[in-house]
């Protein structure tokens, strides 16, 4: 009799946090995602097609590793923005494709990175840190640790954790 009384508790109390859960995705839905808020003036000048120059600092008080003669095209689709980088032909570059897709989630007020890249054959998912944009001029965004592919400037990095910051200026 003891067990029959103890999960009858439980099922109820289950049944009434999810009627809380959903009632709450509900509002946010209809309230939050059906626009573009304000979030979406900084990086609005973003979209058109540039000449990209990239630095990477592999370790800390190292010296940049500059990268140039890639290329993007950046456009919105829907609440994201779409950027495809490559080599720019005819250049010592080597080549590579890098998708990636930025946006603002109004659910943890966060924004989010997501990086698909021939070179780094992980995904990457970055994230800021609360609203992430300092002074409507930079955001920075993290992706606490991946795991180094054997590619790029060191191999000796390959299989070692990393961390990465990410500023978008």
């Amino acid at each position: 009799m003891k067990k029959l009384f103890f999960g009858l508790i439980f099922l109820t109390a289950t049944g009434i946090l999810t009627a809380q859960k959903e009632d709450s995705l509900t509002s946010f839905t209809i309230e939050k995602v059906s626009g573009l808020g304000k979030e979406y003036d900084w990086i609005k000048p973003m979209i058109g097609n540039w000449k990209v120059q990239q630095y990477t600092w592999p370790k800390a008080g190292a010296n940049p590793v500059i990268i140039s003669g890639i290329i993007a095209r950046r456009q919105m689709m829907g609440h994201f923005v779409e950027e495809v980088m490559e080599a720019k032909p005819g250049t010592k570059t080597e080549a590579f494709t890098r998708r990636t897709y930025l946006n603002y989630n109004y659910a943890n007020q966060h924004w989010e990175f997501i990086v698909l890249d021939t070179l780094y054959p992980v995904l990457m998912f970055e994230t800021s840190v609360g609203e992430g944009l300092k002074e409507d001029k930079e955001l920075t965004i993290f992706l606490p640790s991946f795991v180094m592919p054997p590619a790029g400037w060191d191999k000796s990095l390959a299989g070692k954790l990393g961390k990465q910051r990410r500023t978008i200026t």
